[in-house]
Parts: structure tokens; C-alpha cells; sequence
């Protein structure tokens, strides 16, 4: 069936478009590289949505920066000819105009009800269709489904999310366009085809995927499509909401809710496997040694920075710092402890766990968004790591917490023990070693590793929100000194 995304296949009108597409992305809010400058951003793949609308196709842009290594993001495109169409759209979904009779105009097709619709159905019927390439080469767009998807009709975008785009559909279901392509399947299909055969019941269930097949050993995830969780926010609202402003609440049950939850997701992906994606291996001394010189390298480099923002910081906070980062011996032993754990495993985990990678359902808690740290490999992100990782982080988010709600420190001791007492008596597999001392080891070690992540962030984006990651610093420090 003949498009008018053909026209894309003509040289002249390609680079028309491509020469406003640098100044597009660079504007969006998911392009992730917002600090380098875009040499130039060019169409290497179109897929135009035979059946599910003549002129809505995905393509692949390759963008092209001044200096490192380039990025493919997915764009879904829209042409049109009506005006009154484009009046009707907002005018940061207009990519290109382009002169002529009639004129036309593509637009960013998540910007308009019926392409969403056209996209999800495309997606929805399991279809598949071959692709134009700038190079020539064969490439193919396919869905992918695990049950019925349904709600086609009625799509809502999610204006809060950032680095990719969702859809919710009817209420129903809930589209993710992966925005920033990385090669092979993404974590969080992975991530959510195992957890949803396994029955998982606290993560929406997988309901599809949208796969680009280049001929690489697997191809890479574009979207994936989930049911719907009817919910009140994330677990940092909830968090924030419970336990009031001024923090007059110590209620902490709905701590261990969460810990429960996480606990359960940390049994299945213990639990004995055949595929090798996700058994479980040995942490090995080797790799342990890396993880504590990666701290040590972490809060060395941390010092510079500081140096570098001291103008803005208090006196008696820059005081703190390098009390901190300049004679840190209980730091170092943190670090030194791990070496001593055994045995040690390692399992997939969510990689990223915070607070506001849960939703808050009806008194209860699902886990959601597997992709992993933003700032790592998707090497990394796939990579298999400590459990006691993911319990650092949800920790690190209470801390946020009961200090953005006012609840204090009074608060997060309790909230901190709640979770852990239900994270521990969670029945099923565990991949953390059975003696106390040797889980109060790796906790410590990972919450070392969060704080040093926290402060780089603090000092690079919000230095006056610095004392966060030092007071869990601090705490650390108290701790090893007291034995």
C-alpha cells in the first residue's frame, strides 16, 4: 500500500526534514544528551504502519554529535495536509513544514489522537512490516503480544515522564515508546516477560512488544505495551502524603507493604532457572574488589567537585564535606567488609528501585520501570548485581522522603527498621547470605555506593540539596565507629 511517507525515500524531502530535526530533539524532553551539541540527525529507517493508517510511520533517526559516539531515538511521524489539523495540534508536535500545492506538514504523531490509535493497533494485532533503509540493508518492524490488548481506543499521554513516552489507552493498557534505541531487547522487556511468566503478581502484567529486527543476535525493543494499573501516584507521593507535611505521622506500615512486595520480586529472581539471562552466579572476590574501588574512586573524584561549588555551599556544610570525603577510614572499611562476604551472589534486579518505582494501588504496591539507572550500559543495565542494591535504594528514597515531608530523622529510623524487618521475614529463595552480619555488610556497602552516586548528582545539579547524601555519609560513619 503506497504511503506519503514514501516521499521520506526521496533524497530532497529527507533532507529537508533532517535539517530540522537537530533543533526538534535537542528541544524534547527524552533526548538524554542534553549537554552535547547535535551535529546533524539523519533518517536511516521508515516503517510505514501498513493497515493502521497510510500516513503514520516509525522511524529511526541516527543523531550525530560534535564529539563521541552517536544515538538512534524513535520518532512516530504523521503527515498531513490539512491546516486546520495542525492548528489543532500543539505546535511543539510540528517537526517540518514543507511548501507545495497543498502544502503539508509532519508532525510528531504522539501528539495526535488518531495516530495513537493507529500505532497501538498496528501493535495490538501482532503485524509485522518491512522497512526502508538509508543504507539499504533489511530490516523489519514486528509486534510482539502475551495476551489480549485491549482499551484501543481513548489514548491519554503521560505528560509527567521524561525520558520516554507512554500512553494510557482506555484505561486499560499502557503503551511506552522506548525513545533512546539501544541495540538487543530492553531491561524492561526482559525484566517484564520474566516476572509476568513467573506470575508475578505486584508489576503489571506484559500485554506486547514492538521489536526492530536488523539481523543482530536479537532485535531491539521499540515499545512495549502493559495493562493497566488503576492507581494514586507513585509510592513517593503516597510517601509524602502520608505521612503529612511538618511530618506529624510515624506511620510506617505501608514501609513494610512495600518491603513485602520487593521481597517476593527478589524470591523470583533467585529461584532456580535454566535460562541464563536470569540464574543466579557467584559475586566473585575479583568483582567485589572492583565494586570497592569504583566507592573509593567515587568519593576521591567527589573532593574536586566540591572544590569546584564551595562558593555556593555554607561554610559549616563544606566543613562536613571534608571531614567526610578527606579522612573517611569507616568509609573504607565499609568497602574493605564486602570483600569478606560469603558466599556472595548476584541476581537481575530493578536496578534503579526508588520510591517512585512503585505505584500506590488500592492500600497496596506494584513495581514498575525496568529500564535501570539512565546514566549506565545498557550492558550494565542488564547485568546481574546484589538484591541488597535494590533494598539500598528504596532506603536512600525513605531518607529523601522523611526529609522533604518534615517527618525527620525520628521517622526514618522507624520507617528503615520496618522495611527491613518485612524484607527479612519475606518467605522464598533469597541470593543474600544467611548470617546477619554478613547482610548488614553488603547493606551498608550498597548504601555507601548510593549515597556516593547521590552526592555527585547533588553536587552536579542541586548543591544545596547536598546534606542529603552526606548525612547518610555521616550515619554510615557513626555506625562503623560505635562496632
Amino acid at each position: 500500500m503506497k504511503s506519503r511517507m514514501d516521499g521520506l525515500h526521496s533524497p530532497a524531502l529527507r533532507a529537508e526534514l533532517e535539517a530540522r530535526l537537530p533543533g526538534y530533539i535537542a528541544a524534547r524532553r527524552w533526548f538524554r544528551s542534553k549537554t552535547r551539541t547535535i551535529a546533524s540527525a539523519s533518517v536511516t529507517r521508515v516503517f510505514s504502519l501498513a493497515g493502521a493508517g497510510d500516513d503514520i510511520a516509525l522511524a529511526v533517526v541516527r543523531v550525530v554529535y560534535a564529539e563521541g559516539q552517536g544515538e538512534n531515538y524513535t520518532l512516530v511521524l504523521e503527515w498531513v495536509r490539512e491546516a486546520a489539523v495542525v492548528e489543532g495540534t500543539r505546535q511543539d508536535f510540528v517537526i517540518a513544514g514543507f511548501r507545495g500545492e497543498p502544502q503539508s506538514w509532519i508532525l510528531d504523531a504522539l501528539g495526535g489522537r488518531q495516530a495513537l490509535v493507529s500505532l497501538m493497533t498496528f501493535v495490538a494485532r501482532g503485524a509485522s512490516v518491512a522497512g526502508w533503509s538509508s543504507d539499504g540493508t533489511t530490516s523489519t518492524l514486528s509486534a510482539r503480544t502475551f495476551g489480549p490488548v485491549g482499551g484501543i481506543d481513548d489514548p491519554r499521554p503521560v505528560e509527567t515522564e521524561q525520558s520516554n513516552t507512554s500512553v494510557v489507552f482506555g484505561g486499560r493498557s499502557i503503551l511506552k515508546i522506548i525513545r533512546r534505541l539501544d541495540e538487543g531487547r530492553s531491561p524492561e522487556l526482559e525484566m517484564s516477560e520474566y516476572l509476568t511468566r513467573a506470575g508475578f503478581p505486584s508489576t503489571p502484567p506484559l500485554l506486547a512488544a514492538l521489536e526492530l529486527d536488523e539481523g543482530a543476535p536479537e532485535p531491539a525493543t521499540v515499545a512495549v505495551v502493559h495493562a493497566y494499573v488503576p492507581n494514586e501516584g507513585d509510592a513517593w507521593t503516597y510517601t509524602l502524603r502520608t505521612v503529612g507535611v511538618g511530618g506529624a505521622s510515624e506511620e510506617t506500615a505501608f514501609v513494610g507493604r512495600m518491603a513485602e512486595r520487593i521481597a517476593a520480586m527478589h524470591a523470583i529472581l533467585a529461584a532456580p532457572t535454566n535460562d541464563p539471562r536470569f540464574a543466579a552466579e557467584p559475586l566473585t572476590r575479583v568483582e567485589r574488589e572492583t565494586l570497592a574501588a569504583d566507592v573509593e574512586r567515587s568519593l576521591s573524584t567527589a573532593v574536586a567537585k566540591v572544590d569546584g561549588v564551595a562558593s555556593v555551599l555554607p561554610r559549616e556544610m563544606r566543613a562536613r564535606l571534608d571531614a567526610a570525603l578527606r579522612a573517611r577510614g569507616p568509609l573504607r572499611r565499609i568497602a574493605a567488609a564486602l570483600l569478606d562476604v560469603e558466599p556472595c551472589w548476584k541476581t537481575r534486579v530493578h536496578g534503579d528501585l526508588h520510591l517512585g518505582q512503585l505505584l500506590a494501588s488500592g492500600g497496596d504496591f506494584v513495581v514498575i520501570d525496568f529500564e535501570g539507572e539512565p546514566a549506565r550500559s545498557p550492558r550494565e543495565r542488564k547485568g546481574k548485581r546484589s538484591p541488597m542494591a535494590d533494598v539500598a535504594g528504596m532506603l536512600r528514597s525513605l531518607h529523601y522522603a522523611s526529609l522533604v515531608s518534615g517527618a525527620g530523622p525520628t521517622w526514618f529510623t522507624l520507617a528503615k527498621q520496618a522495611f527491613l524487618k518485612a524484607y527479612d521475614a519475606a518467605p522464598g529463595p533469597s541470593a543474600l547470605p544467611a548470617r546477619p552480619s554478613d547482610r548488614e555488610a553488603l547493606l551498608r556497602f550498597f548504601l555507601l555506593e548510593k549515597c556516593a552516586y547521590e552526592l555527585h548528582y547533588e553536587l552536579d545539579n542541586r548543591p544545596d540539596w547536598v546534606d542529603t547524601p552526606l548525612e547518610g555519609l555521616e550515619q554510615l560513619m557513626r555506625e562503623v565507629d560505635a562496632g
